[in-house]
Order: C-alpha cells, then structure tokens, then sequence
C-alpha cells in the first residue's frame, strides 16, 4: 500500500468493513477474526476504519455504550421497515455502526 506514512496526521482514506460478525462482539470462525482485528493495522497504515454489523443484541453488543442512534425507514417491496443504526466504539476508539431491525 502506498501514500502518506503513518503518523505524519494525514489519513489515506476511508474503509468501511460490512460484516455479519466481528470478534469479539459477535463471531463464529475466521471472518469474525479478521473483522475482529483488521482494523487496528488498517488504521496503523493510516487508514480511517468503521465496521458496520447487525446488532443481533448479544450481551457483548448491548454492554457497549451507544454514542448516536439515528432512525430510518427501508422500503422493501411493500413494506417499510424501520430501522436503527447505533453508534458505539471499541476499546480503541474504532465506530462500530450497528443496524437493528426486528423484522431482519
């Protein structure tokens, strides 16, 4: 990966990591592992991290502070499903963005 060396303040860009597990909050195998700690390299090459997961309301899920919570309404056929995307982060500062929708 090239651009700007870590440190120096300037981020290379953004990534947001669309996942259905992410350790240690909500994970099963390997892609719960990665999701897990991929971020934390990513950040050190100087990328700015997000994970997205559904929030399955897991003890390990709901212990985490929520920051922001921000109502929407998905349209799927014809029913409107309301939405909820939680923000919390982890033990390092990662934002975690969790979607809860009790019809999914």
């Amino acid at each position: 990966m090239s651009g700007p060396a870590p440190g120096n303040g300037e981020r290379r860009g953004d990534v947001l990591l669309v996942a259905s597990e992410a350790a240690p909050w909500a994970g099963t195998g390997g892609l719960g592992e990665v999701i897990g700690s991929l971020p934390r390299r990513l950040r050190e090459a100087g990328w700015n991290v997000r994970i997205m997961l559904p929030y399955y309301g897991v003890p390990a899920l709901r212990a985490l502070p929520i920051r922001e919570r921000h109502e929407l309404h998905i349209q799927m056929g014809v029913h409107h499903l309301p939405v909820e995307i939680l923000r919390a982060e982890d033990d390092a500062g990662t934002p975690l963005l969790l979607v809860a929708c009790a019809a999914l």
